[in-house]
């Protein structure tokens, strides 16, 4: 939520601090750093749910930090609308 929010607004990038904790954030998602009595290995829709969201939340982790500014000129409302709308999402659940 952070991160959707820092980028919908001027200047529209993530600073050094909100970079290293996506990367960091994204790293403690890995299936390797979870308790294997916590994983969800199961053959059930739930555990293949939560390990297709882990492994979604990881890259869009990562792919944050790969993110650069706009061209100059002003935002583009359509990208802004979805950023924010991300950030309200992500804040309520």
């Amino acid at each position: 939520a952070r991160c959707a929010t820092l980028l919908a607004a001027p200047p529209y990038t993530l600073g050094d601090a909100e970079i290293e904790a996506a990367r960091e954030t994204g790293q403690t998602l890995r299936s390797l750093n979870v308790p294997e009595a916590e994983r969800p290995a199961g053959p059930g829709v739930r555990d293949r749910a939560l390990s297709q969201t882990g492994l979604a939340l990881r890259a869009l982790l990562n792919r944050l930090a790969l993110l650069t500014g706009p061209p100059c000129g002003p935002a583009v409302p359509a990208v802004t609308d979805v950023l924010n709308a991300v950030a309200a999402l992500a804040t309520a659940t």
